[in-house]
C-alpha cells in the first residue's frame, strides 16, 4: 500500500523499495491476482525510472501469469496487457513501439462482452502513440480520435486518461502540420489539470514541464 500510494504521488524512486518487497511477498504463486497487481506496479514504477528493458519484462510476466492462472479474457489480464502496451509505449524506441502495437492489435480483436469500452480506449490510446512513434500519422490519428471519443463517452473516466490522450492527438496533429487543432487539445488538457489531485504528477512526463509551468503562470 505504501509502494503504491508513493507511486500514485509521482515519487516511484521512493515506491520501488516497497513494491519489490510486495512481488517477493507474493511470488510464492498462493495468490494470483495479488501476484499479477504487484508485477503491474513494478513495472509502472521502473518504466517511470526509465528502466524499459526491465518494464517490459515485469509488464510480460503479468500478463502471462494473469493467463495461466486466471484466464485470457479475466479483467486482470486485460489490465495487465494495458499496462504491457504502456510500458513498451513509453520506451520511446521503435522495438517497443512495434511490439505495443501488435499486443494491443490482439486485444482489441476481441469480443466487445469481453472488452469494456474504458479498456479500449486505452488500448486504442496506447496503439496510437505506438503508431506515432512508427511515423504512421494517419492511423495513430484515426487510434487516438477513438480514444478520445471512448473516454469522453465513459462518465467515470479517469481525468489523467482524457488528458494524456489529448496530448498524444495534440502531438500527432502537430506533427501533421495541423497546429491550430494540436494548440486547441493541448489547452484543454492543461486547463483540466487542477482538476486532478496532486497536479497529475505522472502527466508532466506527457507534457513538457515548461509548457505546464507556463499555463500555470498565465492562470490557466
Amino acid at each position: 500500500a505504501v509502494g503504491s500510494l508513493l507511486a500514485d504521488h509521482g515519487d516511484p524512486r521512493a515506491a520501488l523499495p516497497y513494491l519489490e518487497r510486495q512481488l517477493a511477498f507474493f511470488d510464492d504463486g498462493h495468490d494470483p491476482s495479488n501476484l499479477v497487481a504487484a508485477l503491474q506496479a513494478l513495472a509502472d514504477a521502473r518504466a517511470s525510472l526509465g528502466d524499459h528493458d526491465e518494464a517490459a519484462r515485469l509488464a510480460a510476466r503479468g500478463v502471462a501469469t494473469s493467463t495461466q492462472t486466471l484466464g485470457a479474457d479475466h479483467p486482470s489480464t486485460l489490465v495487465s496487457i494495458t499496462v504491457q502496451t504502456e510500458v513498451l509505449v513509453r520506451a520511446g524506441r521503435g522495438d517497443r513501439a512495434a511490439e505495443a502495437e501488435a499486443v494491443a492489435t490482439a486485444a482489441l480483436a476481441r469480443s466487445p462482452d469481453v472488452l469494456d469500452e474504458p479498456t479500449r480506449a486505452v488500448l486504442l490510446r496506447n496503439r496510437g502513440w505506438a503508431r506515432f512513434l512508427l511515423g504512421r500519422l494517419d492511423p495513430a490519428r484515426a487510434d487516438l480520435e477513438q480514444a478520445l471519443a471512448g473516454f469522453t463517452a465513459v462518465a467515470a473516466a479517469d481525468a489523467s486518461e482524457l488528458q494524456r490522450t489529448r496530448y498524444y492527438l495534440a502531438r500527432v496533429e502537430r506533427a501533421a502540420g495541423r497546429e491550430p487543432r494540436a494548440r486547441a487539445l493541448l489547452d484543454r488538457a492543461l486547463a483540466d489539470t487542477a482538476a486532478v489531485p496532486a497536479e497529475l504528477a505522472a502527466y508532466i512526463e506527457y507534457v513538457p514541464r515548461a509548457e505546464l509551468e507556463a499555463a500555470r503562470a498565465a492562470g490557466r
